[in-house]
């Protein structure tokens, strides 16, 4: 038996204390709190499942990260990607972070510090737990999230192409280090240039270490390794947001950069900055490509 199997038997043992998911889908919120297996610890996250489900059918999965010190509630108010999910019938769930950084907060093990917990475990462990309880879409598995989160979900590209079909980093794009997926993978990601935090044109290590690259060389990394044009298509949006196109790439993906003037560190839609809705917009990437 290899790990993914594994993995996938002690999170169906861990779920099989849980009411039955027509019970679930009876109450009121939608939203319920599952926990799993990850090797030897006990992990959690919160799923989401739109009333007009069909759990007789694969369902697409998207994961929606929160940034470092959030929470998936907080994530969940930031992106309203549970509005999107209702009217597109997908199953969403919002990550828990667990890995403790040196300041005392709480976010993703994006750069694989070996002390620390396996991120990447746990998202395959999260993809059996929700299969457990409903049927997952194989071909149609996404990854969002801001910030940290963004962080990750760059992270699990490199390292899950072979599990996801597209990915979207919120304020937190990265090629990271040793990246090297197992195909091309679909990218859509949203930036401003004066954010403050995850710095558009260059790293500042000193001030964010596992902030390593800035957003342009990071973006220019993915559509190289995806063999795509050297230049970008551009589109003027709006008079903040400009969009930036690496078409025609190999294996019929492409990489999509939303590039945002004067927006600070936000996800585009929210209350402050509705010049574009980022969550539709990646909605709308997502539900072009599914692994093949």
């Amino acid at each position: 038996m290899n790990w993914r199997n594994i993995t996938k038997l002690a999170a169906i043992l861990a779920l099989s204390l849980l009411p039955p998911l027509s019970a679930l889908a009876q109450q009121p919120s939608n939203t319920h709190h599952i926990k799993f297996q990850v090797g030897d610890t006990s992990r959690s996250a919160e799923i989401y499942l739109p009333v007009q489900l069909n759990n007789n059918a694969p369902s697409p999965l998207v994961f929606n990260l929160h940034g470092t010190g959030g929470l998936p509630k907080s994530q969940e108010q930031l992106s309203r990607m549970s509005l999107v999910a209702d009217r597109e019938n997908f199953i969403l769930v919002s990550g828990m972070a667990s890995y403790l950084r040196a300041d005392g907060s709480r976010t993703w093990n994006a750069d694989l510090d070996l002390s620390g917990v396996s991120d990447i475990d746990y998202i395959v462990a999260a993809i059996e737990a929700v299969d457990a309880q409903t049927s997952v879409d194989r071909r149609r598995i996404y990854v969002t999230g801001f910030s940290g989160g963004g962080r990750m979900a760059s992270r699990l590209a490199c390292e899950l192409a072979d599990i996801l079909a597209a990915v979207a980093p919120v304020a937190g794009v990265q090629f990271g280090k040793n990246c090297n997926p197992a195909r091309s993978i679909p990218l859509v990601t949203f930036h401003s240039k004066n954010d403050p935090v995850n710095t558009y044109s260059r790293a500042n290590i000193i001030r964010n270490p596992s902030w390593v690259t800035g957003v342009e060389s990071a973006v220019a990394s993915w559509a190289d390794y995806n063999t795509c044009p050297a230049d970008s298509v551009e589109q003027i949006i709006t008079e903040k947001f400009t969009r930036l196109s690496y078409n025609n790439c190999a294996d019929e993906t492409n990489v999509v950069f939303y590039q945002l003037d004067d927006g600070g560190h936000s996800w585009p839609g929210t209350p402050s900055d509705t010049d574009i809705n980022a969550s539709e917009l990646i909605w709308e990437f997502f539900e072009a490509h599914k692994l093949p």
